[in-house]
């Protein structure tokens, strides 16, 4: 069996992901993971305020968790599972319990005003990152994936979400696999001009919405960090206070208790 382990990081990814989102969608970034605190009001405060009025006013959100992926090219012991499912190479990320379980709480909301995906490469190496960087077609060679409907998933086992190398399909795999929907850039984007004819003005039913389902999973939430997963999230300690309901504050929320960034695309 041959692996190819991730040659980047997910925060390599992430950034250049986003970069090419912003500028191909009008999007503005409202929030990434692990921001510190002392760069919070200029990350997430007027900065995105000023760009939202004068870009015209918010259309739609989304939310991404970025993973990066091991790349299996022949089937194993260990892989054969999974390469029976896909039905050759196949793509693959261990799961974090607790953020797969918020992510699919909030993605089987089916709200129309965001979206809720994990994101992830049809590469792996380092030399292939940099080469579809420097052609700005990071997003192109990605997949979006949506876990909504898929059901919660329990820490006594390992958890993966794997995908086809040519990114058609993606099972969740825990003992046996469930059927994800997956998009592929091309297919979001011919979209584009349906979401700008939407306004985001129920920024509160978002920010509530996330609020509700991390307080409700809080008392199942894990102790410990799970050492195999990719990115090792981990909960804050202890549960938000309710902020006000802004866009702001509504990635950040995202950001610091699911692990997720948020652009929000605008109208003009």
């Amino acid at each position: 069996m041959s692996i190819l382990t991730p040659g980047f990081s997910e925060r390599v990814f992430e950034f250049s992901f986003n970069a090419e989102y912003a500028n191909r969608n009008q999007a503005v970034l409202a929030g990434v993971p692990d921001i510190p605190t002392q760069n919070k009001e200029k990350s997430l405060g007027y900065d995105v305020k000023y760009e939202l009025l004068q870009r015209g006013g918010p259309t739609h959100a989304v939310a991404l968790q970025h993973k990066v992926s091991r790349f299996v090219d022949r089937i194993g012991p260990s892989s054969r599972h999974f390469w029976r499912a896909i039905g050759g190479p196949y793509f693959g990320f261990r799961l974090d319990v607790d953020q797969y379980n918020l992510i699919e709480k909030l993605s089987s909301l089916g709200r129309p005003d965001i979206e809720f995906h994990f994101c992830g490469p049809l590469f792996a190496s380092r030399k292939q990152m940099n080469d579809h960087f420097m052609a700005k077609i990071v997003e192109a060679n990605s997949v979006w994936i949506s876990v909504a409907g898929a059901g919660q998933i329990k820490a006594d086992e390992p958890h993966s979400i794997i995908y086809s190398q040519d990114g058609t399909q993606a099972f969740l795999f825990s003992e046996k696999p469930v059927p994800l929907k997956v998009l592929k850039d091309e297919t979001r984007y011919a979209r584009r001009l349906e979401r700008r004819t939407a306004t985001l003005d129920n920024v509160k039913g978002i920010y509530d919405a996330v609020f509700e389902a991390v307080q409700s999973y809080w008392p199942n939430r894990s102790k410990v960090r799970d050492p195999g997963s990719e990115g090792g999230f981990l909960l804050p300690k202890h549960l938000p206070d309710r902020q006000t309901p802004t866009v702001e504050n509504m990635a950040e929320l995202l950001a610091k208790y699911v692990g997720m960034s948020v652009l929000v695309e605008v109208a003009k």
